[in-house]
């Protein structure tokens, strides 16, 4: 489904779509904000500590010739010419959702606080490099 003649809009739509029926099967009581002007797609409140947990959904792919899950942790800024926009402060986790995988991940903001493309480290690097690697398995849910 994400080849690159397929619409962004529809990938976007299908990870969203994704990431909302992981929560809602884990029995959280998800809320989609009515305003598309949110920097965040998805909520749910969290009783025992009072907050609001925001989750920004993103579609990720999968390039099995570096063994990472791939997926953007930003969004420019009027236009493709001007600057990228992180999430922190914004919301909590990013919501990733990988067809190829068919797996939901929720990685939180600020562990990549950096804006550029986040790797999700699915397979072991081919030169054994541990030192900074994120796994993916770690924000599986």
């Amino acid at each position: 489904m994400f080849g690159k003649d397929k619409d962004p809009a529809r990938i976007g739509l299908a990870a969203h779509t994704a990431i909302l029926h992981k929560l809602v099967s884990m029995g959280l009581e998800v809320l989609q904000p009515l305003s598309d002007d949110l920097r965040y797609d998805l909520a749910y409140y969290l009783e025992e500590t009072v907050e609001l947990i925001r989750i920004q959904c993103k579609a990720g792919r999968y390039v099995p010739e570096i063994g990472c899950l791939l997926f953007k942790n930003f969004n420019r800024t009027g236009g493709r010419r001007t600057g990228r926009r992180g999430y922190f402060g914004d919301a909590e986790y990013f919501g990733v959702y990988c067809e190829e995988l068919n797996k939901t991940y929720l990685i939180p903001v600020d562990l990549v606080p950096y804006t550029g493309e986040v790797h999700l480290r699915v397979m072991p690097s081919k030169n054994n490099q541990m030192k900074k690697v994120i796994w993916a398995r770690d924000y599986e849910v």
